[in-house]
């Protein structure tokens, strides 16, 4: 994936006729999500072959817990057969939290991090 204030845009570029850009995460505040709203409403529209769609848990979960249950099983078995691999910045301990939430809101971290029991550590 690819993050970022422009991603949209960068990602839509890179994508071939007939590509769909599935965007996830929450966005940042009201005025980022009608932004995107109206961003992905003028692609599907006006685009030639390319389609947009936003992937979003929070309501769906809100509404019916089912589906995101069942992504949730085929991620994880993806993941254990080795089909998707996240890339992984750090793993820290719970006990680490707020420092790994300061990293992430600072940007020096654009992919994931851990967070793990210390025991696990």
């Amino acid at each position: 994936g690819i993050g970022g204030e422009h991603s949209s845009d960068r990602a839509l570029s890179l994508l071939r006729h007939g590509g769909k850009l599935v965007a996830y995460a929450a966005p940042a505040g009201l005025f980022s999500m009608v932004k995107d709203l109206f961003k992905r409403m003028q692609v599907n529209l006006l685009s030639k072959g390319k389609t947009t769609e936003f992937y979003g848990i929070t309501a769906l979960y809100l509404v019916d817990k089912k589906p995101f249950m069942e992504d949730l099983t085929k991620l994880f078995k993806m993941l254990q057969e080795d089909k998707i691999k996240p890339v992984i910045a750090a793993r820290l301990s719970l006990l680490e939290a707020r420092k790994a939430n300061e990293r992430l809101e600072s940007g020096q971290v654009t992919v994931n991090l851990v967070l793990l029991s210390p025991e696990l550590l």
